[in-house]
């Protein structure tokens, strides 16, 4: 095991000082950037960080706040996290870890629910909520467009 992934296996572990996390994060960016470095895989950095991020987000999250370690987080597996910010309805949070992950196949799952719940709990009238959809899913059509 190299000094990089003992920076990021620490890093891991940082789940309530951000601070300190951030500082072993950047120090094992640093680390890369040494000769030495180069057998070292950058994609399970970059994979790292943003899950990182996600886990911090899911932390300081004000509909469905929870402290998830990284290893909770490996073994409860994405879906199931992805459920459970739906449970709660935190759809903005859900579609920023679908991004960084890159879980574009839960997507709908996320529309999905966020439609149904529009629809029950909605007290505008019939018209707007099929032009806030209508708004909704042309933003997503030219999103998926762009990638």
């Amino acid at each position: 095991m190299t000094g990089i992934q003992d920076l990021l296996e620490t890093a891991t572990c940082e789940h309530s000082n951000v601070p300190v996390m951030k500082h072993l994060l950047r120090t094992a960016s640093f680390a890369k950037t040494f000769p030495e470095a180069s057998t070292f895989d950058s994609n399970e950095y970059v994979e790292k960080v943003k899950t990182l991020v996600v886990l911090t987000k899911l932390r300081n999250s004000p509909n469905c706040a929870r402290a998830i370690t990284y290893k909770q987080f490996d073994k409860f597996k994405a879906k199931n996290v992805l459920k459970l910010m739906l449970r709660f309805r935190d759809y903005h949070l859900a579609i920023v870890m679908i991004e960084h992950l890159n879980l574009k196949q839960y997507l709908s799952m996320v529309y999905d629910d966020w439609c149904q719940n529009l629809i029950r709990h909605s007290q505008a009238s019939e018209t707007d909520l099929q032009k806030m959809l209508e708004d909704k899913f042309n933003k997503l059509k030219i999103k998926i467009a762009e990638e």
